[in-house]
C-alpha cells in the first residue's frame, strides 16, 4: 500500500514538472511565420540599402524604394504574387494570420523612416555625408541580424538572439546600438 502511494505521488510530481516547465519552453516550429519574418527582413534590408546608396551619391532614392516596395508586395502583379501572398497561399506552418501584408508593410515603412530621419534631419533633401551612410549601415545590419534569428527561432525554436546582441556590443567595441 505505501509503496502503491508512493509511485502515485511521484506520478502526480513528474506530470506537474512536465506541465509546468516542459509546456512553458517548448514552442511549436512555423514555417509560414519564419518566411513572413523573412519578407519582413528582405525589405528593411532592401530600403536601408537604398538609402544608404543615394547618400553615398548624393542621388534621389526614389527608384530604388520602389523596386523594393514592388519585390515585397507584389507590385502591378497584386497581393497573389508578393512575398506574404506566397507563402499564405501554401499555408505551410499552418499561419497564423493572413491579409496581414499591409500591416508589416506600414511596420517596416515606418522603422526605416525613424532610422533615416534620425540619422538625416533634413530627408528627403539628398545629401553626400560617409559618416550618416555608414551609421545607416550599421542600423542595417543590426536589425537584419534580429530578424535573421527571429525567423530561425521560427523555425527552429530555442536559438536566441545572444549571438547577434554581442557582435554589436560597445564593450568590444564593434557597434554603436546597444
Amino acid at each position: 500500500m505505501r509503496t502503491q502511494s508512493r509511485c502515485v505521488v511521484l506520478a502526480v510530481v513528474a506530470i506537474a514538472v512536465v506541465l509546468a516547465f516542459g509546456a512553458t519552453t517548448a514552442r511549436a516550429q512555423n514555417k509560414c511565420l519564419a518566411g513572413k519574418t523573412k519578407c519582413v527582413n528582405k525589405k528593411m534590408v532592401a530600403l536601408l540599402k537604398c538609402h544608404n546608396k543615394a547618400e553615398k551619391k548624393g542621388l534621389a532614392v526614389d527608384p530604388c524604394v520602389q523596386k523594393a516596395i514592388d519585390k515585397f508586395d507584389g507590385g502591378t502583379k497584386g497581393i497573389a504574387y508578393s512575398c506574404f501572398g506566397k507563402i499564405e497561399a501554401k499555408n505551410d506552418g499552418p499561419c497564423l494570420t493572413f491579409g496581414d501584408l499591409t500591416a508589416e508593410e506600414a511596420k517596416v515603412d515606418a522603422f526605416v523612416l525613424d532610422v533615416v530621419q534620425e540619422l538625416d534631419p533634413g530627408y528627403p533633401e539628398p545629401i553626400l555625408n560617409a559618416c550618416s551612410a555608414g551609421k545607416k549601415k550599421c542600423v542595417l545590419k543590426k536589425a537584419a541580424g534580429k530578424l535573421k534569428c527571429h525567423e530561425k527561432c521560427h523555425r527552429d525554436p530555442g536559438k536566441g538572439l545572444r549571438k547577434n546582441n554581442s557582435r554589436f556590443s560597445p564593450r568590444q567595441g564593434l557597434g554603436w546600438i546597444v
